[in-house]
């Protein structure tokens, strides 16, 4: 489904980037926080499928949050944890 790449000098980019917000529940996505923070948050099997489907549907891309080395951190477990395919 989004397995097409843009090329810009010479570059290949990735036109889809999975998002962190809602693996951190950031407070701008209003009500939707607190579901996030239930279902994603205290979840990290929910996330893995989150990424493993993302990638299965063609995003090769994910947009990490570097304040908060937690984050990161979790994903990267949450990866070796599921080995992602």
């Amino acid at each position: 489904m989004f397995f097409d790449d843009l090329t810009y000098k010479e570059k290949t980019i990735p036109k889809t980037i999975l998002g962190f917000s809602p693996f951190v529940a950031e407070p701008f996505l209003g009500h939707r926080s607190m579901l996030y923070e239930r279902d994603l948050h205290e979840n990290p099997q929910a996330i893995a499928d989150v990424i493993v489907e993302s990638y299965n549907q063609g995003v090769r891309a994910i947009n990490l949050l570097m304040i908060k080395n937690y984050l990161n951190d979790m994903i990267l477990h949450v990866l070796r944890a599921v080995k992602c395919r």
